[in-house]
């Protein structure tokens, strides 16, 4: 679009923080592809009273959300109708307008499957050994997703309460196992997951012995520098490595067609975001 005019329609991503975010890049791009009389803006949202503001956004009258950290919970607790994907997940990306509040959908697991098998193949991951670090929100997509390929997965969390929680959670089967044994489990494994917040301060990042497999994979769910404390070395011991941009591309795309029926250049988005500089940040 070349305006904003009373009549555009207003779309955001939530977060806490969110001026990280690459998603209005990603829309407004789109959006002006397909000529739409739209834009989308980064709203900081206090995680105190999230759900009511994400409500007091529909009645605002905000045409589409997207929603990262820390406020997925909120966001299907804030709906008036939820998508089963999202209520299996427990947690909701996006959410669309409806007559009588949102309508809440969670396009990770697509967004994480597209950019899982863009790397592997989906027919290798069919019995794969897959081990996943981290068992909070960001993990239940990833284990929903792996489920549908027919992965082995292994899960590791520092607590392993916290991890069988999350796997009755989704209705997910997968062996637990405590965070100290995942040097002697990762190099097994065909792909490595880093679904842990680690790299935003929370804590230190897992380190990745040698793999013993030539064609093992680590991806970190974060993108850009959030994701180099797990990447770097994990590179340097071997393994092939990838963050989460293409997730993030992938998902937004999907959260894109649900608003408008119309599926962006994947492809093309990717390859322009890979030349920037100052990735960072989760969706």
């Amino acid at each position: 679009m070349t305006s904003i005019s009373g009549a555009t329609a207003v779309y955001a991503v939530l977060g806490h923080p969110i001026r990280h975010s690459f998603s209005p890049r990603l829309h407004n791009s789109w959006m002006a592809a397909e000529a739409l009389d739209a834009v989308y803006v980064a709203l900081p949202l206090d995680p105190q009273e999230a759900a009511a503001d994400i409500r007091a956004l529909h009645r605002a009258g905000l045409n589409g959300l997207n929603v990262t950290a820390p406020h997925k919970a909120a966001a299907l607790a804030a709906s008036a109708v939820v998508s089963p994907l999202a209520a299996r997940v427990g947690a909701a990306n996006t959410l669309v307008r409806g007559p009588e509040g949102w309508v809440a959908h969670n396009t990770d697991v697509l967004g994480f499957s597209t950019a899982l098998t863009s790397q592997v193949g989906s027919d290798s991951l069919a019995g794969a050994p897959v081990l996943v670090l981290g068992a909070g929100g960001s993990a239940r997509a990833v284990l929903i997703a792996l489920q549908q390929h027919g992965a082995e997965i292994t899960l590791a969390n520092r607590t392993a309460a916290r991890a069988q929680e999350t796997l009755d959670a989704v209705g997910v089967s997968a062996r637990v196992i405590p965070w100290d044994a995942v040097a002697a489990i990762a190099p097994e494994a065909r792909v490595v997951i880093n679904a842990t917040s680690a790299g935003h301060g929370t804590g230190p990042a897992p380190i990745l012995p040698a793999p013993r497999r030539p064609d093992a994979l680590a991806i970190d769910l974060s993108y850009g520098p959030a994701a180099h404390p797990f990447l770097e070395p994990s590179g340097t011991a071997g393994w092939r490595v990838e963050d989460g941009l293409s997730m993030l591309v992938h998902q937004a795309a999907r959260a894109f067609e649900l608003w408008f029926g119309l599926l962006p250049d994947v492809a093309q988005t990717l390859a322009e975001l890979r030349g920037l500089p100052g990735q960072g940040g989760a969706a």
